[in-house]
């Protein structure tokens, strides 16, 4: 507050009245010289010269050291703000990445939900696969069973058949008039059994009484010949 009082002071002091000057201009050069020689007393320039010559050497120094705490003030401010700049720039860059690192990361999270979903996709096509495959075998299975059922049944009653006719040719065979001991029965192998029911029985011979008579009752030729002499 003091030097601000000390320097109003002064400028009180330098200043001048120098009244009333009436000038003369003839021309437009005239005027522009008048004006570059012309000394303003309100000049602050000027004033501020003369104020620092009329101080004493404290305020002086005082003054210095103010001006050189306010330059280094100045540096230290826009070295300051250079920095600010340059973290400035590296916030934006980092940002810029972190924006790009993000998008990657959403795209790769999209893929994977993509990828999830068609994992899930071909599970249900798998399941339904198999069980399509299930459905197949078992009706393979159960058309396989039926044919060899059908074919078991087939070969059982042509079985049934043969023993039948087997039976019936070595009933009518024992039942006979020769010795059953003495015939070879593997001649009998390629004959057709169907057709032995189809034999018609000898004329005047019953063929229930040849079977139910013994070997010694049937007549032989010996015996109608010497019946007949």
């Amino acid at each position: 507050m003091n030097l601000r009082a000390f320097l109003r002071d002064m400028c009180k002091k330098c200043r001048t009245d120098v009244g009333p000057v009436n000038v003369v201009i003839n021309s437009e050069d005239e005027w522009c010289k008048h004006l570059s020689t012309r000394k303003y007393p309100y000049n602050p320039s000027e004033v501020v010269e003369k104020c620092k010559a009329s101080l004493p050497d404290t305020i002086k120094r005082h003054m210095c050291i103010t001006e050189s705490f306010s330059g280094t003030k100045k540096n230290s401010l826009s070295k300051l703000t250079s920095s600010l700049q340059v973290l400035l720039a590296e916030a934006t860059m980092v940002s810029v990445g972190l924006s790009k690192n993000i998008g990657r990361v959403d795209a790769s999270q999209r893929e994977l939900e993509e990828t999830k979903l068609e994992l899930e996709k071909t599970h249900e096509l798998y399941l339904k696969m198999i069980e399509e495959n299930e459905e197949l075998y078992r009706a393979e299975k159960t058309k396989a069973l039926k044919e060899f059922k059908s074919e078991t049944l087939e070969n059982l009653s042509n079985l049934a058949q043969e023993l039948k006719s087997n039976i019936l040719l070595r009933t009518q065979v024992v039942g006979g008039p020769f010795n059953t001991c003495k015939v070879d029965l593997d001649v009998l192998f390629d004959v057709d059994m169907s057709k032995l029911a189809n034999i018609t029985p000898i004329d005047g011979i019953d063929n229930n009484e040849v079977v139910g008579r013994g070997e010694n009752e049937i007549p032989s030729d010996h015996e109608e010949a010497d019946n007949v002499l």
